[in-house]
């Protein structure tokens, strides 16, 4: 047992070493340094984090002060129910936000939209066999949005309405609102913090235009803090059939949220590195290893199955046959990521070079020699510097890299209402006079929410057992994004299916800082000071 606590530590001493080092960048280095993908915020990184933390100081004391003068009536207020019913209006409130500003962009969306449209049609695209041959992974993404414009025609929307996928989206939205909240109230058993978690979605994520996009950042976004839920909830359920039908449910989660966007297996498997630990450290001695085996054993059979069972559908319906060999590995996003002079963002020379070799060994093999090349050229003081860029391109825009790729406003669509729609996209596009108050508005919420998260790892090892193992896989989770971002290709938009984890984090540390507060105020026998942080 003393080995494993130890093991969190450990955990929890890596993640406040990267968060600190995220920090120092985000606050100091970016000044300094020239970055490809910087934004003009109103004021800097360091008078945007003062602000947030007054803001969520601010929110404290009035929130401490509210639930201590209306406590029986905001416990019988703040319900489950009553959380479902503000998800539904949240809903309805990015749909109408989305229909007010969505439009056509390009790049890889373009390209799944377009082949989803023409699969509905019984007709394929030239580029069909080349693209995904290439990327592979975005086939199951083509077929899902296919299925949803079909359903969404069906409906009365049109063939080939795009709209429809975005109004998944925002459903998609809406569910994982309410995990957050869920999630949150599973670590401080407060329905008032797991508010805040919520309030802190909603107007983070809730005003976020990436829903308008129809690709795997949207649609991505419910299943990591999912497959995390659905362990939680098989950890208490007490009839074995069930849970083997919940770990089974969580391993087809998993496998479909990384058809959808590979770095979303990232918190499947911290889960599955934690229980593996735990089991060969603590519960073999305790002669429980064996159920702990055949949970999982349900969990990867359903991945496994599911991936099998994509193959075969795959094979007997795709329009045509792709090449294997032309696939883009590990390798070749590896090298994108050590691109100096593009700071590990999508670079057009390194995907032409990797498209001059024939088959995948012979590709990985010179993708891989660039790899060393690169390392050597940049030596020690090199890498350091290059691995700072990138920490900038990943965690410096609070937007995700909204505007940033390919040309995002292809086509603008007709104004839906001469008021609120020009309202609404003077914050989401980039010619908008308000368009620089979104970016400062997006960049404050997050860097306190980075600020905040990092004491999370104090809840991780003084939290009993269950807690303290639970919020161990989302901080190794967190770590395990925050290198598989550092090391391949770099965008801050590959975060935002991880938001709901960083929103749960960040408030789980204002947790543990208001009880820490309140520990400090009952030392003092300060009896005034008691009353008003007891709500922590």
């Amino acid at each position: 047992m003393k080995v494993y606590q130890n093991l969190k530590k450990a955990i929890a001493f890596l993640f406040l070493f990267l968060w600190l080092f995220i920090q120092i960048n985000l606050l100091v280095t970016q000044n300094f340094v020239s970055q490809i993908t910087k934004r003009d915020f109103a004021l800097p990184n360091v008078a945007l984090l003062c602000i947030g933390i007054a803001t969520v100081v601010l929110v404290s004391v009035i929130g401490i002060w509210l639930y201590r003068r209306y406590h029986a009536q905001i416990e019988k207020l703040i319900s489950f129910k009553m959380v479902v019913l503000l998800s539904v209006l949240l809903f309805f409130f990015q749909l109408y936000l989305s229909y007010h500003v969505y439009f056509i962009t390009d790049w890889d969306v373009q390209l799944v939209i377009n082949n989803a449209t023409l699969l509905n049609q019984g007709e394929v695209s030239p580029d069909f066999p080349y693209y995904y041959s290439r990327y592979p992974n975005n086939l199951f993404l083509t077929y899902l949005y296919a299925l949803i414009m079909k359903v969404g025609a069906w409906l009365g929307m049109g063939e080939g309405n795009v709209f429809s996928i975005v109004a998944v989206q925002c459903a998609i939205s809406a569910v994982t609102a309410y995990l957050t909240y869920r999630v949150t109230y599973s670590f401080t058993n407060s329905k008032w913090m797991s508010l805040f978690a919520y309030a802190v979605y909603a107007v983070f994520i809730g005003v976020s235009p990436w829903f308008v996009i129809p690709y795997s950042d949207a649609t991505g976004l419910v299943f990591p803090i999912a497959i995390f839920r659905m362990w939680q909830i098989a950890k208490k359920t007490e009839r074995r059939s069930v849970q083997y039908v919940l770990y089974a449910v969580m391993g087809v989660l998993a496998f479909i949220g990384f058809k959808i966007k590979p770095q979303i297996l990232i918190v499947f498997i911290a889960l599955l590195m934690i229980v593996l630990i735990k089991t060969l450290l603590v519960l073999i001695k305790e002669r429980r290893a064996w159920q702990v085996a055949a949970r999982y054993a349900a969990c990867l059979g359903a991945f496994v199955l599911s991936a099998a069972l994509f193959s075969g559908v795959i094979s007997m319906i795709i329009p045509q046959k792709l090449d294997p060999e032309r696939e883009y590995g590990m390798a070749h996003f590896l090298m994108m990521g050590l691109n100096e002079e593009r700071q590990g963002i999508y670079s057009d020379e390194d995907v032409a070079f990797s498209a001059s070799f024939e088959t995948k060994e012979e590709r990985s093999a010179a993708n891989l020699e660039v790899v060393r090349q690169r390392l050597r050229e940049m030596g020690i003081g090199g890498l350091f510097k290059h691995l700072v860029n990138k920490t900038l391109v990943n965690f410096g825009d609070g937007s995700f890299a909204w505007h940033q790729e390919g040309i995002f406003l292809k086509e603008i669509l007709p104004e839906k209402d001469e008021n609120l729609s020009p309202f609404f996209r003077s914050f989401y596009y980039a010619n908008g006079k308000n368009y620089g108050a979104f970016l400062t508005y997006s960049q404050y919420i997050w860097m306190a929410i980075l600020f905040f998260a990092a004491f999370s790892a104090i809840y991780a090892v003084k939290s009993q057992a269950q807690k303290g193992d639970e919020m161990s896989v989302l901080l190794l989770a967190l770590i395990g994004l925050t290198l598989f971002e550092t090391l391949f290709e770099a965008r801050a938009r590959y975060l935002f299916t991880y938001a709901p984890i960083f929103i749960v984090c960040a408030v789980v540390g204002l947790y543990v800082i208001l009880k820490a507060v309140r520990k400090k105020a009952n030392e003092k026998s300060c009896l005034a000071c008691h009353n008003f942080y007891n709500v922590a």
